[in-house]
């Protein structure tokens, strides 16, 4: 069985440790120090395996069994504690992980030196956890202890060093304590590449890391430059398929689709899902990593179709290999309702939001960022919805938990203050959101990557402000750089591509540009509906501006009628859409010559 565990073969190896375990438990008694040793050890192959479900069953016997066994030392229910907590943590259950591994510590600041290298390694797991769970604090406290102990056992250029390094820096990071974080990585891996050989993987784990602050950044070109590194030392030294090179692959991908290089990174991210289905099977969590990546970036495409279908693959596989509330199944439920929304459905985004959010609540606390996040998208697909008091709530809510967690210059930010832009827009304070889209355009460009659909909404609710405020000339330039953008990808959402040309027309149009704002509605498909469920008429109103542009005022006149007429015939008709429709009626009337027929028009349009 050691053999073939040494081997990577767990599935081969499991029958044999069973035998083992059975034939101890008859001979020697189920509390044996050889029976809990063999329990151990079935236990250990089916958490390499990731079957949860029967490894935590074997744990906790063993556990229990050593508690309750006097020959047992505390060093003994240590290890197994430790081994439980490993479990736990690693199906993103924190809040049971954590009183064990203190239960560890605990036990090894007692009966070990104070300075032994296994009290170091628990506080490393510890402060790793209480990272995932946002208590920075202690987290820093733990990590800077077990620094300190390695550091005095092994030296200052020992590769233990580097890799508690490499988990303090992602405290950093997750704090976006970016510069810190990149020092210390750079100091863990010139440890690593001078006492580990090349093919060693913690050398390529901090060039992941290293390079994901690069990304957070926005310096994509040096993060591409790492794990290129990490591709070619893995090709060479790896040949065939092995785990580091789909790794490897499924990151350059991943960092080449925010550079905008949309080919390359599908080609990299399809051979990274290929490569780990071969090499783990069809339903293995690193699978439904590639497929999010590769789902994320059909989104980007506009190819919401294929996006919906891999991401919803990818949670599947979460759900049954994960559990219920995971940190994964939140990322993949956000994607899926970022997929929802950019393809107007909004309720279906608001269900999938809600329950990523309600997973990081349970998770991490309702004071993380990944929870702030997310009742920022529920804030977003609220206010879509027309429910304005909610989405308020939500949004007011995110902006206290990341201006407390990440700052005000995050790219998580970026849904908070969209989200307000939209809701003033609503309020009819145009003037109040506009700084608004320009900050989230901002740190957009430095953090976001060439997402270009993300961009093109941006710009088109800058556009939209600007028209509203009555400067249709700063608005068009805007319009007409959101309808490039989306002019790069293979099927635009068409919810977004309309709604873009819809302003540009709008914009061209107020500019006096009539024969460019005709080219813009042409392209709009008929019977196509916008991001909004008003969009259909704004078009309808749209296409009777460019009527009166090109002089043709008594066909506008008879669609501004039956609009007119429409609005009058519900009970709570819209009052801004008929004040709107009684000016342009009235100005069609009057370029006609009927001033007489005008008037009554233009009076009740002033007392509204």
């Amino acid at each position: 069985a050691a053999c073939l565990i040494a081997g990577k073969q767990h599935l081969h190896a499991e029958p044999l440790l069973r035998r083992t375990l059975q034939i101890r438990e008859r001979s020697l008694g189920a509390g044996h120090e050889q029976t809990v040793a063999a329990r151990s050890l079935v236990a250990r192959n089916l958490f390499a395996q990731q079957k949860w479900v029967d490894a935590e069953k074997i744990l906790r016997s063993d556990l229990s069994c050593r508690r309750e066994t006097d020959s047992v030392t505390p060093i003994e229910i240590a290890t197994a504690a430790n081994l439980l907590a490993d479990l736990l943590f690693a199906q993103g259950r924190y809040a049971e992980a954590e009183p064990l591994l203190e239960e560890v510590l605990s036990i090894r600041r007692q009966t070990l030196d104070p300075k032994d290298r296994l009290v170091a390694e628990v506080a490393t797991r510890l402060a790793s956890l209480k990272t995932s769970r946002g208590d920075y604090s202690e987290a820093d406290q733990l990590f800077r202890l077990a620094l300190s102990i390695t550091e005095r056992v092994f030296g200052d250029e020992h590769p233990r060093v580097a890799d508690i390094l490499n988990e303090l820096a992602k405290m950093l990071f997750t704090q976006t304590r970016y510069d810190q974080s990149r020092r210390l990585l750079e100091r863990a891996l010139s440890i690593q590449q001078k006492s580990l050989r090349k093919t060693d993987s913690r050398i390529a784990e901090s060039r992941n890391n290293l390079a994901a602050v690069y990304v957070a950044r926005g310096h994509y070109e040096y993060a591409a430059r790492l794990y290129s590194e990490n591709l070619a030392a893995a090709r060479a030294h790896l040949p065939g398929d092995h785990p580091p090179a789909a790794t490897a692959l499924n990151n350059l991908g991943d960092v080449l689709r925010s550079l905008g290089r949309y080919r390359e990174a599908e080609e990299l991210l399809a051979e990274a899902l290929s490569m780990r289905e071969r090499l783990f099977g069809e339903q293995h969590p690193v699978v439904a990593q590639s497929l999010s990546n590769l789902g994320y970036l059909w989104m980007l495409q506009g190819r919401m179709s294929d996006a919906q279908t891999a991401v919803t693959r990818a949670l599947e596989i979460r759900r049954a290999r994960l559990g219920a509330a995971h940190p994964h199944i939140a990322n993949s439920l956000t994607t899926l309702g970022r997929i929802h929304r950019r393809d107007g459905n909004h309720e279906a985004a608001k269900t999938a939001f809600e329950e990523a959010a309600d997973i990081h609540r349970q998770v991490v606390g309702e004071r993380h960022q990944l929870y702030g996040a997310n009742l920022a998208l529920v804030g977003r697909t609220e206010l879509a919805l027309g429910r304005r008091a909610r989405a308020e709530l939500n949004l007011l809510k995110s902006r206290v938990i990341l201006d407390e967690t990440v700052g005000s210059n995050h790219r998580l930010y970026i849904d908070v203050l969209l989200g307000l832009a939209e809701l003033y827009e609503a309020e009819h304070r145009p003037a109040d959101a506009f700084p608004l889209l320009e900050r989230a355009v901002a740190i957009q460009k430095q953090t976001a990557g060439r997402d270009h659909i993300q961009t093109a909404e941006s710009l088109l609710a800058i556009a939209r402000n600007l028209v509203t405020r009555r400067a249709p000339e700063q608005a068009l330039p805007r319009a007409v750089e959101a309808d490039q953008l989306l002019s790069q990808l293979k099927a635009p959402p068409q919810p977004l591509l309309t709604s873009v040309l819809c302003c540009a027309a709008r914009a061209a149009l107020d500019c006096g540009q009539t024969e460019t704002a005709g080219g813009f509605v042409s392209r709009i498909p008929a019977n196509t509906v916008s991001l909004e469920c008003v969009e259909s008429d704004e078009l309808r109103l749209l296409r009777a501006n460019l009527m009166v542009g090109r002089g043709e005022y008594a066909a506008a006149e008879a669609v501004y009628r039956d609009m007119l007429a429409e609005v009058d015939s519900q009970p709570d008709g819209d009052r801004e859409t008929r004040t709107t429709l009684l000016d342009q009626l009235s100005a069609a009337v009057v370029l006609q010559g009927r001033h007489r027929d005008a008037e009554p028009l233009i009076r009740e349009n002033l007392k509204l």
